[in-house]
């Protein structure tokens, strides 16, 4: 009997396996058969053990045996519905209460559902209770069945059991084509070996190609070399492609590639990042042209987002234009912003304007505060 697939009861989903048990009851009047009387299986519902103790009961209670030979082969045939759930304590605590000891047999079969449930200790718990040690080939066959899930852990701890050097290698392969060095660099150290250069270089190039740059660096710098430019330009525009802005800047950067970074910086102006736009600028050693800022700060004006629109158009010292996004600040009725936006032009008049209308409304503060804009402007004139 195998346990639950995970997220249902058995050992797959917890510690232990579950004690749900039903048991389907069939008669018989041969001693030497009476523990196969009821056949107990996992199932995915709770169920209390009184139910279940009257059912193997009425599967029993339909031969000539004495009410304590029912009890006692009750007790063994739920001692072999916990041991096929893997429940060595509980099955011994049955077979106990029966006088008997628990066959080796099936202390092993105990054993097997512990190993194909990943939790290896119990398997261990379980045989040795047979007397005996895990069959090095049903190690290797429960981590091949982890390895193909993917359940490299679990995979890796069976391998490493059963000194199955090669496949811990493969284990760490598999951690390899994931980009992961520090845990392929694990197993591989568990198998005795040492990565090859061309492992250690097709995992940098993973990393590389998801935008990681320091995760390629470390696993090229394994393999004692740099990571060539063309690589690291193929990479950026990988990233780029995808939309990786931060990313791709970091591997142009790395490249040298001036013109890549522009055209990273020229993205991210296009999305309103100016200040990222300004780094990939300054990584390709140059400064955003002014026509460009006043370009992307009309698309926000046409779009009605008029802070990034000023923003964009202070960074180009573009006066007339931060004067009419003033001007439609005051529109919106928003006096502060207005205020800030004919400040960055330089725009006096507006100021002192924008103060006279404070005054009108009764802002004194208000006021203060553009008279005052206007007369630090005169004052820097």
């Amino acid at each position: 009997m195998t346990p639950t697939t995970p997220g249902q009861n058995g050992p797959n989903a917890t510690e232990h396996p579950t004690d749900d048990l039903v048991i389907s009851p069939q008669a018989s009047t041969n001693d030497a058969d009476l523990p196969r009387a009821a056949d107990v299986a996992i199932i995915e519902t709770r169920t209390d053990m009184a139910p279940i103790l009257a059912t193997a009961r009425r599967g029993i209670e339909e031969t000539t045996l004495t009410p304590e030979a029912i009890e006692r082969r009750t007790n063994i045939l739920l001692g072999d519905g916990f041991l096929k759930a893997g429940q060595l304590d509980r099955a011994r605590e049955v077979y106990a209460a029966a006088g008997a000891e628990i066959p080796n047999e099936k202390l092993i079969a105990c054993g097997d559902v512990w190993l194909k449930a990943r939790h290896l200790n119990d398997a261990r718990e379980a045989y040795a209770a047979a007397g005996v040690e895990i069959p090095t080939e049903k190690l290797v066959a429960a981590g091949d069945v982890w390895l193909k899930a993917g359940q490299l852990n679990a995979a890796r701890e069976v391998y490493a059991a059963a000194g199955a050097t090669e496949k811990l290698v493969a284990v760490g392969d598999v951690w390899l084509q994931a980009g992961q060095l520090d845990r392929a660099r694990e197993v591989y150290a568990a198998a005795g070996a040492e990565i090859p250069n061309e492992k250690l270089i097709a995992c940098g190039d993973v990393c590389l190609k998801e935008g990681q740059l320091h995760a390629a660096r470390k696993a090229y710098a394994a393999a004692g070399v740099e990571i060539p430019t063309e690589k690291l330009v193929a990479a950026g525009d990988v990233c780029l492609k995808e939309g990786w802005l931060t990313a791709a800047r970091e591997v142009y950067a790395a490249a040298g590639a001036t013109e890549k970074l522009v055209a990273v910086g020229d993205v991210l102006l296009k999305v309103g990042q100016l200040n990222a736009a300004r780094e990939a600028y300054a990584a390709a050693g140059t400064e955003i042209p002014a026509e460009k800022l006043v370009a992307v700060g009309d698309v926000w004006l046409k779009q009605g987002r008029l802070e990034r629109a000023q923003e964009a158009y202070a960074a180009a010292g573009a006066t007339e234009k931060l004067v009419a996004v003033g001007d439609m600040w005051l529109e919106r009725r928003d006096t502060f912003c207005a205020l800030k936006a004919y400040e960055a032009a330089g725009a006096k008049e507006k100021l002192v304007a924008l103060g006279d209308l404070y005054v009108r409304e009764g802002k004194s503060a208000q006021a203060r505060l553009a008279y005052g804009a206007a007369e630090k402007l005169s004052a820097g004139t």
